[in-house]
C-alpha cells in the first residue's frame, strides 16, 4: 500500500537552455502603420525635344503714318525754273518765255512728229506748221521793218511762202 503524499519541496535551480524548436505557422497580417516622412526631391531630368512651330498669329493693326521727311535735293540746273504742265503763275513778259536762247530752232511735236517749228534767220523768225519742209503745209516768214517813221513804232511784214494744202 501506498502512504500519504508529503509536502511540496522548494523549486530547484533553472536548467540549461535547450535547442530551438521548429518555426511555427505565420500569424495573420497586422494593421498598416502610419505614413512616413516625405523624402528629398530627386535630380532634374534631361530637357525634352523641341516641339512643332505653332500657327501664324493674326496681323496687327496698321501703325500711324510717320512724319514727313526732309525736302529733297535741288534737281538739275534750270529744273526750279521749269514751266508747269498745269500752268505757271507769276511770270513776267520779256523775262519769262518758252523758247531757246541760242540760234537754234524750237520744235513742238505731237506723236514725236514736228507739228510747229520756229526758226530764227537773218530775215527774222520763220514759222513752219505741219512738218518737215518736204511735207510742210504752211511756212510764214516775219520780216522786221526798221521803223515806221509815221507811227514811230517797230513794224513787221508778213510773207507767206510754200502755201499748199495736203491730204
Amino acid at each position: 500500500m501506498k502512504g500519504d503524499t508529503g509536502a511540496v519541496g522548494a523549486i530547484g535551480p533553472q536548467g540549461l537552455k535547450g535547442d530551438t524548436g521548429a518555426t511555427g505557422v505565420t500569424g495573420p497580417q497586422g494593421l498598416q502603420g502610419v505614413q512616413g516622412l516625405k523624402g528629398d526631391i530627386g535630380p532634374i531630368g534631361p530637357q525634352g525635344l523641341k516641339g512643332d512651330t505653332g500657327a501664324t498669329g493674326a496681323s496687327g493693326l496698321q501703325g500711324v503714318q510717320g512724319p514727313i521727311g526732309p525736302q529733297g535735293l535741288q534737281g538739275l540746273p534750270g529744273s526750279a525754273d521749269a514751266w508747269s504742265l498745269t500752268g505757271t503763275a507769276g511770270t513776267t513778259p520779256g523775262v519769262n518765255f518758252i523758247g531757246t536762247t541760242d540760234n537754234k530752232p524750237l520744235e513742238l511735236r505731237a506723236n514725236n512728229m514736228m507739228a510747229l517749228k520756229l526758226t530764227p534767220s537773218q530775215w527774222g523768225a520763220s514759222v513752219v506748221i505741219g512738218g518737215l519742209f518736204s511735207s510742210t503745209i504752211l511756212t510764214i516768214f516775219l520780216l522786221p521793218v526798221l521803223y515806221d517813221w509815221l507811227l514811230g513804232e517797230k513794224q513787221s511784214a508778213l510773207v507767206l511762202d510754200g502755201v499748199s494744202l495736203r491730204e
